[in-house]
């Protein structure tokens, strides 16, 4: 799939894989990748949003309704501009449902015409475990 300046919004939710979320906008931004990240308050206990500006070029969105933005509905622009979504880390048993259920996460994704993806956990006993 080429990237080559396609318009990729990163939700990062809470969880220990949180940090992994750098990387991974990292390597968007290597394939040609526009990376814009949202993050959850519980994401912001496992890596900082300056972290995230650092590797995606981009300022963080933390919550809703970014006073800098919203002149502009700066939660319905970011989903226009986005060509895709995709949520990472998704740490709960049904994750799409997890995810974007979190401020932020929640209009982007259901402000766009296209379903979210979704990166599920690394641990293997996660995507058994029923709780």
């Amino acid at each position: 799939m080429g990237l080559a300046n396609k318009h990729i919004v990163l939700g990062v939710t809470g969880g220990i894989a949180a940090y992994k979320s750098a990387e991974l906008a990292r390597r968007l931004r290597d394939r040609g990748a526009r990376v814009r990240v949202v993050m959850t308050k519980g994401a912001e206990h496992f890596i900082t949003p300056l972290t995230m500006q650092a590797v995606s070029s981009n300022p963080v969105h933390t919550s809703l309704l970014d006073p800098d933005a919203e002149a502009g509905m700066g939660h319905i622009e970011l989903a226009r501009w986005a060509d895709a979504m995709l949520i990472a880390p998704a740490c709960s048993r049904r994750p799409a449902d997890h995810a974007v259920s979190c401020h932020a996460g929640r209009y982007i994704g259901s402000s766009r015409d296209e379903s979210a993806d979704v990166a599920g956990p690394g641990n293997p006993r996660q995507h058994r475990n029923p709780a």
